[in-house]
């Protein structure tokens, strides 16, 4: 497969889920969790197949965090860089 790829992501009997999160003592009422059933997400444009998995992903994990009411979610597993804490 070449790139560039176009990568296209719907989450399905999404109303009420959540995230799980250990301290939820500083979010909203409304983060968290998913206001509809149905989340499809804009495409994302993957443009090199060498990165790894979650470098490449980065981009659909931050378009999800949005849709459940995060700004940004680099706070819990992402450090500024782009690369992913451990």
């Amino acid at each position: 497969m070449n790139a560039p790829i176009t990568l296209m992501y719907t989450l399905l009997r999404a109303k009420s889920a959540e995230f799980y999160i250990r301290d939820r003592f500083h979010l909203d009422d409304h983060q968290a969790r998913f206001d509809r059933a149905i989340i499809t997400l804009p495409e994302v444009v993957i443009e090199d197949l060498s990165l790894p998995a979650e470098n490449l992903l980065k981009p659909v994990f931050d378009l999800i965090w949005n849709a459940a009411g995060f700004a940004d979610h680099r706070i819990l597993m992402w450090m500024a860089n782009g690369n992913r804490n451990n």
